[in-house]
């Protein structure tokens, strides 16, 4: 089942994450869950190569995600959670 108010939360959460507007703390306590749709908790899985819990910081300069993996999650979350 597709839960559209997770995944709009989920997509403008990764959004800001990858682009660096938000910490990965932020990240943390503003992404979604949902007990109807498992891409929810999917699309969180892909993005941990990018996270790290030591410090608190954003996705940019010496942190930030390698090109390959930043490139594709804007996509990503417009195909899979816009639709």
């Amino acid at each position: 089942m597709v839960d559209r108010e997770a995944r709009k939360q989920a997509a403008q959460t990764i959004r800001d994450y990858v682009c660096g507007v938000i910490t990965n703390r932020e990240f943390e306590s503003r992404y979604p869950s949902s007990k109807i749709d498992p891409v929810i908790r999917a699309m969180e899985d892909s993005l941990w190569p990018t996270y790290e819990d030591i410090s608190t910081h954003k996705l940019d300069a010496k942190n930030a995600a390698p090109k390959d993996e930043s490139a594709d999650c804007p996509m990503v979350s417009v195909l899979v959670f816009e639709q």
